[in-house]
């Protein structure tokens, strides 16, 4: 058809201008030429196969939105069709910005605004609930405000054009209605929409509105595991009103929906309570959202980058660790299936009446300039950047405090510290559920065995002993978790010695317990020092990388160790020169973006970074990405001095600025507790910028970055 021009009358209204235009139609200002009331009219101009259904659920349902009577939904005044069949809603104006485009403009609002805002949005759904229709895409391009930033701002929920009534679906047959970012976790596993899958897109929003940006970043695959799997986002900080507005988050998107507010009655009254005790100013602390004003506030002494991030990346809601492709692969096909079973024989979304139109603030084509890999390095909780975990420990070995430092992107945020467990950390997937777990060795006890205590991202605890061969092996190094075989689920790798020779075993995780630990490797009698472990050879599992000390302490040779069918294969040593690479710290990540593990060393004090591909089936040159600080003189007088080794865990492999490349992160000095990061970039890493600064809890030792 062609497209009213102002001035142009359509039944009983003059059109006045385009107002703004998507998918399903273009929306236009007017006025109704009989009592002068201005309006909006929306065309509905995309093309339908079945155009007398679409048409009949058209007018079925503006029938049945317009019975609505709340003074926080769109009113819905007349609908039509033109002269040549288009179909056309007349709706209340309103005179102000969607929330996408408030929260684009503008950042995150403050608590109150945004508590107050989401507050009369609840009290819309229940309006709406109570006359039987379920909006079934709330998010921010769907509610309108006026006179935002004022005492008397107000919201008005819109485009209902995909909610039903009570007496049958009015979207199309098969079609899952609603926008990934906000959709409730049981929606993308199929379940029908109601009034409680409402109440978790409202968390969705509160926590956009706080933040700046929907709470799981990613393709729609994605976004849909990580509302099923992630755990629910928090809010950084512990005062009593954050700690009740993250009950609230937490509530509002309870995976369950039986652990959901009973109805939008009472999400609203809980909204209004809190809005009245909220500040006024943003969070500094909010993760996910612009720059905030760093100082006080904040973290204690943290300071931003100079650099701004790049936008979010998609991301799989996956392990700190690396998932092996094989179970990546699987991953996705099951995230494939489960979109496909919801989505049926119909086009996703294709009849929605008046959706998409303001478009999404989060798309996700993963088809555009600028699409990032389906993993993201060191990602714990699910948000598209790469987080660090970090210990804290008494000086004589006994209490220990452990934090989560999560990136927004731009820095890094702190959460409150938790009594850490005893004995010795690393991340580990051992169940196979893409989210991270906590991996303790605890001291041994007199019932024999390796025990493990496994900490969820939720607290949860889970003790597993591992069975050991009767024979004659000391375990030397510390456990290493890695996906030795492939399955996606990371394996228990202990190295030791046994008579004349050194070892290394394996116990194998079935997500539930490990198996006995059994011998994959029998090597010369060396010191064999298994330092890190990575999908070097990219075939799906975990190879180990092993540093030999050979006679005299300045030899030394690095050991590609390939895994392959139940067992270790040494491909070859590479002399390493003792004197540059000797005391470095090793670390396995893709630092160059092509979703294959390099072996990165940092070698003492110095901060000299190498990186290595392997060449020849076994471990090529390390290149340098990173020269020494200071110059070579400088640097062997400190060896001379302190030694060159740098105190342990000093450095972690972290995609923080989520670009698909893991980047460095480092407690910047022996003096400091601060933690710097070297971002990757086209080979190199950039010199150490300030991301936080970790508050003295402890304050006897210098914290570790665990692996």
């Amino acid at each position: 058809m062609a497209m009213p021009r102002p001035g142009e009358i359509v039944g009983r209204y003059r059109i006045d201008r385009e107002i703004g235009r998507g998918a399903m139609g273009v929306v236009l200002a007017a006025t109704d030429v009989r009592i002068g009331r201005t309006v909006a009219i929306k065309m509905i101009t995309a093309v339908h196969d079945a155009a007398p259904a679409f048409l009949s659920r058209f007018h079925a349902e503006a029938t049945v939105l317009a019975g609505l009577d709340s003074s926080h939904i769109i009113a819905i005044f007349d609908h039509d069709d033109t002269d040549d069949g288009t179909p056309f809603i007349v709706t209340q104006y309103v005179d102000g910005p969607d929330l996408a485009q408030l929260l684009a403009d503008h950042g995150p609002l403050s608590p109150q605004e945004a508590l107050t805002l989401c507050a009369q949005v609840a009290r819309a759904l229940g309006d709406a609930h109570r006359a039987g229709v379920v909006h079934r895409d709330v998010k921010p391009a769907n509610v309108l405000v006026r006179g935002a930033g004022t005492p008397d701002v107000h919201a008005y929920l819109c485009d209902f054009g995909i909610a039903r009534g009570d007496s049958a679906g009015l979207t199309a047959t098969g079609a899952v209605a609603g926008t990934w970012a906000y959709l409730a976790p049981e929606r993308t596993q199929g379940a029908q929409a109601d009034a409680s899958t409402d109440l978790y897109s409202l968390g969705c929003l509160l926590w956009t509105c706080l933040t700046g940006a929907p709470p799981y970043a990613g393709s729609d695959v994605q976004m849909a595991i990580a509302h099923a799997q992630s755990p629910v986002r928090q809010l950084v900080g512990d005062d009593p009103f954050i700690t009740q507005l993250n009950a609230c988050l937490a509530r509002l998107m309870a995976k369950q929906r039986g652990d959901r507010p009973a109805d939008a009655t009472a999400a609203r009254t809980e909204l209004e309570a809190l809005a009245a005790a909220a500040p006024r100013h943003r969070l500094s602390g909010a993760p996910n959202g612009p720059a905030a004003p760093y100082g006080p506030g904040g973290p204690a002494g943290a300071a931003a980058p100079t650099a701004p991030p790049p936008v979010a990346p998609p991301t799989l809601p996956r392990s700190g660790r690396r998932r092996s492709r094989k179970a990546r692969t699987a991953l996705i096909a099951t995230a494939l299936a489960v979109v496909l079973t919801i989505s049926g024989a119909a086009v996703w979304a294709g009849s929605r009446l008046l959706a998409d139109d303001e478009g999404d603030p989060n798309p996700s084509d993963s088809s555009s300039p600028g699409a990032q890999p389906d993993r993201i390095e060191g990602d714990i909780d699910g948000d598209g950047f790469g987080d660090v975990t970090v210990i804290e420990r008494e000086s004589d070995g006994g209490d220990a405090l452990i934090a989560l430092a999560r990136s927004t992107g731009r820095r890094l945020e702190v959460s409150t510290p938790a009594v850490a467990e005893i004995g010795v950390p690393a991340l580990a997937d051992v169940d196979g559920n893409g989210i991270t777990e906590t991996a303790w060795q605890v001291p041994p006890t007199s019932a024999g065995g390796i025990v493990l205590r496994i900490v969820a991202l939720d607290g949860s605890l889970t003790q597993v002993t591992v069975a050991e061969t009767e024979d004659e092996t000391s375990w030397a190094g510390v456990p290493v978790f890695a996906d030795v075989d492939g399955d996606g689920l990371d394996d228990l790798v202990m190295d030791g010695t046994r008579p004349g020779a050194s070892n290394i075993q394996v116990a194998l995780s079935d997500g539930e317990a490990f198996s006995e630990l059994t011998s994959w490797w029998d090597g010369p009698d060396v010191d064999a020092d298994v330092v890190t472990a990575g999908d070097f050879d990219c075939d799906g599992d975990e190879d180990l990388a092993a540093i030999f000390h050979i006679g005299s302490a300045t030899t030394r040779e690095l050991h590609l160790l390939r895994s392959d069918d139940g067992r270790f294969t040494d491909t070859g040593a590479v002399p390493v020169l003792s004197h540059t690479w000797g005391e470095s710290s090793w670390l396995a990540a893709d630092v160059d973006g092509d979703d294959v593990d390099e072996l990165v060393a940092v070698a003492g004090r110095a901060g000299q970074i190498g990186v290595a591909d392997l060449a020849d089936d076994r471990f090529g040159e390390l290149v340098i990405a990173r020269d020494a600080a200071g110059t070579s003189a400088e640097w062997d007088a400190y060896v001379e001095e302190f030694g060159g080794s740098l105190p342990p865990h000093r450095y972690g492999a972290s995609d923080v600025d989520g670009d698909g490349d893991a980047d460095l992160v480092r407690l910047n000095d022996e003096t400091s507790a601060a933690l710097g990061v070297l971002i990757a970039d086209e080979g190199r890493f950039a010199e150490p910028v300030t991301w936080a600064v970790l508050g003295c809890a402890l304050c006897e030792e210098l914290p570790q970055i665990v692996p």
